[in-house]
């Protein structure tokens, strides 16, 4: 119990229901209350909660219901901070917070008591304290791994301006397909760039183009190229089939080509794991790091090689490093969309000063053993949180669930 002490723990805390909250008049909603009526896509400018917010496609409608609900049991008095993240325009500040509505809707339905930011020893507020019915505690805090720094978030963003320019063009004979390399240090000139595409498309001849897409002869395509400090960027034509020409309400880019770039989730796993290590100092009871990892090709091989691998952080006949982190719950691509089918993962330290073996060993687990990376199965956690197979889609919808 002197852990619990340490950490300001207290039983004051329960979860407030809904029916509660409105009888006291302290209901506060997560979306905005409006009425819906564009289930259109999203555009690539788009901030990840705008869309969600607004959206009136049914998917969006599930997803938004099941994070109201997670909304209520959140503590009220932590309520107005991570609202204003989970609705930033900020994409990583939007992930970032729906993580941890998520981690503690995972811990909930671990039957934890759980404390919020409560201060530790050195004055810092970790995520979560979290209490079993038996009465052992754990330290827990949320973060999230990517592999682009600044620099590669400001050019992306700059990119997904440009897509949006781009599909303003009325392109009724023609998709788009656009080879792109290097990173636009500064915003690009799109509406230029638009004036010139619409000259290039009115220039071209359609039966040439159909002709020569025949002959599979597609680098004899016309081309155009235009830079913009450090980007550059190849439009070709892809001729449409004649029952969809003269269709403009769709939209022009038809594919994209990018760099092939190398996968590096385990280093940004690794930096996630370092940053949090020995944030809140030594204690007496077990400090679990949860880590959403959203680079684009992050999975669960990627953290093994991150923990155990030749340069893992806790491979075998290595030191012991970390000893602090008891283990590290491993989710993967957790965005508002994949709630229900993310299978959060128990990766432990064989080296933990404090060893965790409490409910959340529920879920998978990942142990390094002797010599041996052992695997062992455990509760989804879509049948944890409640959510039905293939959520956030209904059983008449068949297209694959996507981020």
């Amino acid at each position: 119990m002197k852990g619990l002490l340490e950490w300001g723990y207290s039983k004051k805390y329960e979860t407030v229901s809904l029916t509660e909250r409105k009888v006291e008049g302290l209901r506060t909603v997560l979306f905005s209350q409006i009425h819906r009526v564009d289930t259109g896509p999203s555009r690539h400018s788009e901030s990840r909660f705008s869309y969600l917010d607004r959206s009136a496609r049914p998917t969006m409608g599930r997803i938004r219901q099941v994070l109201e609900r997670w909304w209520a049991e959140f503590p009220l008095a932590e309520q107005a901070e991570l609202r204003k993240r989970i609705r930033s325009e900020d994409d990583r500040q939007h992930f970032a917070a729906v993580f941890e509505l998520y981690i503690h809707q995972i811990l909930l339905r671990t039957q934890h008591h759980v404390e919020i930011h409560r201060q530790g020893d050195r004055g810092k507020c970790p995520d979560f304290l979290a209490t079993a019915s038996d009465c052992t505690s754990f330290v827990l805090e949320a973060t999230v791994a990517t592999e682009t720094d600044q620099a590669q978030q400001g050019a992306e963003k700059r990119k997904n301006q440009l897509y949006d320019t781009i599909n303003k063009l009325e392109s009724p004979d023609y998709f788009l397909d656009l080879e792109m390399e290097g990173e636009p240090k500064t915003p690009i000139p799109g509406e230029r760039w638009l004036r010139e595409l619409r000259k290039w498309v009115a220039s071209l001849d359609y039966e040439d183009i159909v002709a020569t897409g025949r002959q599979g002869a597609f680098d004899l395509l016309p081309m155009l190229s235009l830079e913009h400090d450090g980007l550059t960027v190849t439009f070709k034509p892809i001729a449409k089939k004649a029952e969809a020409r003269g269709h403009t309400n769709v939209r022009p880019i038809g594919v994209q080509c990018f760099e092939a770039v190398c996968v590096r989730s385990w280093e940004a796993i690794q930096r996630a794991v370092q940053k949090k290590a020995s944030r809140y100092g030594t204690q007496d009871i077990p400090y679990l790091i949860a880590i959403n990892g959203v680079g684009v090709n992050c999975d669960y091989d990627e953290f093994e090689r991150a923990l155990y691998g030749p340069d893992g952080l806790w491979r075998n006949g290595r030191p012991p490093a970390h000893t602090r982190v008891s283990a590290i719950l491993a989710v993967e691509q957790l965005v508002p969309a994949t709630i229900g089918s993310v299978n959060p993962c128990l990766f432990h330290n064989p080296f933990a000063a404090n060893p965790y073996s409490g409910p959340l060993c529920q879920l998978p687990q990942v142990r390094l053993m002797k010599q041996e990376v052992r695997q062992i199965p455990g509760i989804s956690a879509s049948d944890l949180l409640g959510l039905p197979s293939g959520w956030p889609l209904s059983e008449s919808e068949e297209r694959p669930l996507s981020p």
